[in-house]
């Protein structure tokens, strides 16, 4: 994220772990991780109604909230996922950056508070042995972490059709 976040640092006053350069960089429909486009900075500016720097410093609080609606929260998941790949071409992410991201994300869930994250993040990390992270996976969890009565994994169906690691990580934390 090595561009965005030297700008966001010096230009914004914001850290690298601040929502909003990622969720800027969405905003501003960047490709590439890491930068944006001289013709996606324009366009964004425009549609953000920013001329300047400072407009856009003045924006960072409505930009953090952006998210907050569901329809907004799941375009803006499916978007960095897509985004954090390595190559345009690849079908998943490294999982470490999967676990970054969902440390960040997960609790921004609107309307849900799913107390699994810590489990979930620590399964990732410790127990589960594949290095990368599925499209499918990524939009899976987000899918199960929604659906009612997810934080009560007495309820889980494990013959319903989830991702073999959610399968997984609900024997695990059992």
């Amino acid at each position: 994220v090595g561009g965005i976040v030297d700008f966001a640092e010096k230009e914004l006053g914001i850290t690298a772990d601040d929502i909003a350069i990622y969720v800027l960089a969405w905003k501003l429909k960047a490709e590439t991780p890491a930068s944006i486009s001289a013709e996606e900075w324009r366009k964004g500016m425009a549609d953000l109604g920013c001329k300047t720097v400072a407009d856009l410093k003045k924006r960072l609080d409505s930009l953090r909230s952006e998210i907050v609606v569901k329809t907004n929260f799941t375009d803006f998941y499916k978007w960095i996922f897509r985004w954090s790949k390595e190559q345009r071409t690849a079908k998943f992410i490294k999982k470490d950056a999967a676990v970054d991201l969902w440390q960040m994300l997960i609790p921004r869930i609107p309307s849900i508070t799913w107390i699994h994250t810590n489990d979930w993040l620590q399964f990732m990390t410790e127990k589960y042995t594949t290095k990368t992270i599925t499209e499918d996976l990524w939009q899976q969890l987000l899918v199960w972490i929604t659906t009612p009565n997810s934080s009560d994994l007495s309820k889980y169906d494990d013959s319903a059709a989830w991702p073999a690691a959610i399968d997984q990580f609900v024997q695990w934390v059992a």
